[in-house]
């Protein structure tokens, strides 16, 4: 008994200092199979990867610092589900041709960074969003990204995600509003002065039961002319679906990106769901127009709380014809 007693004794002095500090592992893994047709890529069946979402391994803590203020932390990493790489090489091969180079991977590529929260609102330091002013794209796919699978253009307008060397505060909630401010260093941890590269970014949310609006300007200091995307989405439950629509602006000199899109998300029963999404995408650049249209159709079944299948066709037309993609998947998700 006098043994058990000990053993108690020693076990609870060792947890008391863990529980001080509250910190979580959590991921997602998301692949499956697909069939896969890209203009002179020509047809094959692969095994693909984040199909549905990101895969990715992070880990979050809390610390009660008292009085109402808490200091909290990020790591989150993506990896590859098909081959179990870790991080994200600084630059990727093209998925479809294999070409390019994979140089420096970052382990840590979705966060990395360290903040203070209380009744103030919250600060980050590090890698991260500069604001949540990208994540509006979401509003048009509704259900995550679901109905976000194929690219329709570039990444113009997704300015701001996962920068590095982030200072960003997000207001308190007030009647539903809240707000938040970012900035990205383009020097980072250099020694020598850098004169372009600065992001800022302000970001807007209102949130009133089944209606979510937002609205986010961000900038991106340019040698010769700054970049500058405005993002714009709402979404409604409307409770037999939920519908949203996103827009958003970029701008560059003499070169200008829109993307426009709808999504619709149908809860059935036993966990079955309809997801559709129409998205427009164009871009003018020096003289010309290049136009592209994306519809995506898919069927989703809960097997658990964190467990789902996925099954969807993606269509991609482009005006030019000559990179127009057909797509037919089915994937396995799973959230930890």
């Amino acid at each position: 008994m006098k043994k058990h007693l000990i053993a108690a004794a020693v076990a609870a002095a060792v947890a008391v200092p863990a529980m001080a500090q509250n910190v979580s592992v959590y991921g997602v893994i998301s692949t499956g199979v697909e069939s896969y047709e890209a203009g002179t890529a020509g047809s094959f069946t692969r095994q693909a990867k984040n199909l549905v979402s990101t895969s990715r391994l992070g880990f979050r803590g809390t610390e009660d610092l008292g009085g109402g203020l808490k200091a909290e932390f990020n790591l989150e990493s993506s990896f590859d589900p098909v081959n179990g790489a870790f991080g994200k090489p600084a630059n990727a091969k093209d998925v479809v041709s294999g070409t390019g180079a994979e140089t420096s991977v970052s382990s840590f590529d979705r966060e990395a960074w360290v903040g203070l929260s209380g009744g103030f609102g919250a600060i980050r330091l590090g890698k991260t969003d500069v604001t949540s002013a990208q994540a509006i794209d979401s509003f048009g796919g509704v259900a995550g990204n679901v109905t976000d699978f194929y690219s329709a253009g570039s990444d113009f307008a997704n300015l701001g995600v996962d920068n590095d060397a982030v200072v960003r505060y997000t207001s308190p909630t007030m009647s539903g509003f809240s707000a938040q401010v970012g900035y990205a260093n383009a020097n980072k941890n250099g020694t020598t002065a850098v004169t372009t590269g600065d992001v800022q970014s302000l970001y807007g949310q209102y949130v009133a039961g089944p209606l979510s609006l937002a609205l986010g300007y961000t900038t991106q200091d340019g040698a010769t002319a700054d970049r500058k995307v405005t993002n714009l989405g709402g979404k409604y439950n409307l409770g037999v679906a939920t519908i949203g629509a996103y827009y958003s602006k970029g701008d560059e000199g003499t070169t200008e990106e829109k993307q426009t899109a709808i999504g619709a998300l149908v809860p059935l029963s036993n966990g079955f769901g309809l997801h559709a999404q129409y998205l427009n995408y164009e871009i003018k650049s020096g003289g010309t127009t290049q136009d592209a249209d994306r519809v995506v159709l898919a069927a989703s079944k809960a097997l658990s709380k964190r467990t789902s299948l996925y099954a969807a066709y993606a269509k991609v037309d482009h005006d030019d014809n000559t990179r127009d993609t057909r797509v037919i998947n089915l994937s396995l998700e799973h959230a930890f």
